[in-house]
């Protein structure tokens, strides 16, 4: 699976999830909502982790061709 699918499914997801309108008590809905970011920010680190290593291993092969 590409990134780019992975990133879409986790996207469809957190749709599903906002549409169900979650109900609950304030602490409850500060949890879910703190969930939401959680999951987003986790998303967001693995990407910039790929690209991180992706552009170190064009450093090291434009090195190696030096």
């Amino acid at each position: 699976m590409t990134r780019i699918k992975e990133n879409g499914i986790v996207i469809d997801e957190m749709n599903k999830r906002a549409e169900c309108n979650p109900t609950g008590t304030y602490e409850e809905m500060v949890a879910f909502q703190l969930g939401v970011i959680a999951t987003m920010l986790t998303d967001m680190s693995k990407s910039l982790a790929i690209l991180a290593d992706k552009a170190e291993s064009d450093s090291q092969e434009r090195k190696d061709k030096e």
